[in-house]
């Protein structure tokens, strides 16, 4: 009786590594195919991962998605901190609450996409196309945005402190209550239209 238990039992475990081992597989598969530059192969990839959880569990911390084509994604409180989404397509993509930490962006389209409260601390978003993006309370700290389109965004009360602007486009954006130090702002290259912190707008 022991045995034919122990032998139940060995091969219960075998069945459940198998699984595993294919659940993993299966996730390197989607996260792979995240990254494609076909819309309908990445958003079906995209849908997947996060019914399985793997969009917040930390599966896709650095993951290589750069060129991906993930225009109007849903990726709400996604966790993509140290992700490789540089030159992706993330127009109208919604970012809501989700883990940029240290992410690569670099000339990434993010028009119109919504980040509110999301944080891109020393995310790297060098060139990258944020216009009227929606920044609400997102946390930039530290944040490259040097040569980035802001112009148009929704900045309110966003966390920008050590983030760097060199000639950043701020044109009519709106920068209310953004923690962000005159400083920072005079190397953009325009701020025309801008709401500032103060609520007055730039000449």
């Amino acid at each position: 009786m022991k045995a034919f238990q122990w032998l139940r039992s060995r091969k219960g475990n075998r069945r459940r590594q198998a699984e595993k081992g294919n659940a993993e597989d299966r996730k390197e598969s989607l996260i792979a195919q995240m990254g494609s530059e076909e819309l309908e192969l990445a958003l079906a990839a995209t849908e997947e991962l996060r019914q399985h959880g793997w969009l917040y569990d930390g599966s896709l911390l650095g993951a290589n998605l750069r060129g991906a084509n993930l225009h109007g994604a849903y990726l709400g409180r996604a966790n993509l901190g140290g992700a490789n989404l540089s030159g992706a397509d993330l127009t109208g993509a919604d970012l809501t609450g989700a883990d940029l930490e240290g992410a690569r962006l670099w000339a990434a389209n993010l028009e119109r996409a919504h980040l509110t409260g999301a944080t891109l601390c020393e995310a790297n978003l060098w060139g990258a196309n944020l216009r009227e993006a929606r920044l609400f309370a997102a946390n930039l700290e530290r944040a490259h945005l040097t040569g980035t389109t802001l112009s148009g965004t929704q900045l309110v009360s966003a966390k920008l402190e050590g983030a760097l602007l060199l000639l950043a486009d701020l044109s009519g954006a709106d920068l209310r209550n953004a923690h962000v130090t005159d400083e920072q702002l005079s190397v953009a290259e325009s701020l025309e239209g801008a709401t500032m912190p103060d609520g007055t707008v730039h000449d």
